[in-house]
C-alpha cells in the first residue's frame, strides 16, 4: 500500500513539475474559433511584440510572453480585411496566463488567470501539438 501511495505521489509531482515554468514566465493561449483566418496576428506586451502570422480557423497557439514587469497585453490581427485590436488585459512577467478565444463577433472572449495550481502545463503543450 505504501508503494502505491509513493508511486501516486511521484506521478502527481511529475505531472505538476512543468507548472513551475509559470513561476518565471507568463503565457498566452490564443484560439481562433471564427470562420475566417486571422492574418498578421501579433501579441503586444507594452512596447514588445511577438508576430505570430496567420491563425487558421480552429487553430490554437500557445506562447510565452515577453518579460515586461507590470504590463498590458493586447492582440492585433486582420480579419476579413479589418484591423482589430482586442483582449486588452493587465499582466505581469510571471504567473499569468491570458486565454483569448476569437469568434465570429468582433469582441473575443478574453480572460486572465494564474494557472499555477488549477491547470496542467503539460496538457496545454499536448493540446498545442494536436
Amino acid at each position: 500500500m505504501k508503494k502505491i501511495f509513493l508511486v501516486l505521489v511521484i506521478l502527481i509531482m511529475i505531472l505538476y513539475a512543468p507548472n513551475f515554468i509559470w513561476l518565471v514566465k507568463s503565457t498566452a493561449y490564443i484560439s481562433n474559433r471564427s470562420s475566417k483566418a486571422l492574418n498578421f496576428l501579433s501579441v503586444h506586451v507594452d512596447d514588445k511584440s511577438v508576430q505570430l502570422g496567420k491563425l487558421m480557423p480552429d487553430e490554437t497557439r500557445f506562447i510565452f510572453l515577453p518579460r515586461s514587469g507590470d504590463a498590458t497585453f493586447e492582440l492585433s490581427y486582420v480579419k476579413g480585411g479589418k484591423l482589430i485590436f482586442s483582449c486588452r488585459q493587465y499582466i505581469e512577467s510571471e504567473m499569468y496566463n491570458v486565454k483569448s478565444v476569437i469568434n465570429d463577433s468582433d469582441s473575443p472572449d478574453c480572460s486572465t488567470d494564474s494557472p499555477f495550481i488549477n491547470e496542467l502545463f503539460i496538457l496545454k503543450l499536448l493540446n498545442q501539438i494536436k
